[in-house]
């Protein structure tokens, strides 16, 4: 599956695929809760190392579905060197559970859900409207449904569907 979709982005003329040339390990941060990582995720960099397309629309909106040394988990991606200083006020948060797979423009970033209950969920988030109820938008339930989702929003210009039409905002589905 995760395969037949890369196909897709490949044969589009809009999309740059980067095959995998290493084998690679995603790796959980130290400070992270345990997880698991989903197959389809895992599938897809053993098939390329990353994506990345400029979508024209008002402005030229830049889109790259990250290497996997750049799979990071959201707390680091935010907090960088003073992650240790604020930890603690993180104790039962969502982010917690957050790994970056892409970047959208400058400070929006697509990332994926490893709590269980939430398992896979994909969001949309900007760094400085993260938190705020209602600001966070479920894209996918599933890391192949955001590759099929990304794709269509491509063919359709200045249409995004995790803007547009997306499958509602996390805080209305906890």
């Amino acid at each position: 599956m995760i395969n037949q979709k890369i196909q897709l982005f490949q044969a589009s003329s809009k999309w740059h695929v980067t095959p995998a040339i290493k084998l690679f390990e995603l790796c959980r941060h130290p400070l992270s809760p345990e997880v698991v990582f989903p197959n389809s995720i895992l599938t897809f960099y053993e098939l390329c190392s990353n994506m990345e397309a400029v979508i024209k629309d008002d402005d030229d909106l830049d889109v790259i579905l990250s290497s996997p040394s750049e799979f990071q988990w959201l707390p680091q991606r935010l907090f960088d060197e003073r992650l240790e200083k604020y930890i603690d006020t993180l104790a039962g948060s969502m982010l917690l559970y957050w790994y970056v797979f892409g970047k959208c423009g400058t400070e929006e970033y697509f990332v994926v859900d490893l709590h269980p209950n939430r398992y896979e969920h994909c969001y949309y988030i900007n760094r400085y409207d993260l938190g705020p109820k209602g600001s966070t938008s479920i894209i996918a339930y599933s890391f192949p449904d955001f590759l099929q989702k990304l794709y269509v929003a491509s063919l359709a210009e200045g249409e995004w569907l995790w803007t547009d039409n997306n499958l509602g905002k996390l805080y209305e589905t906890l």
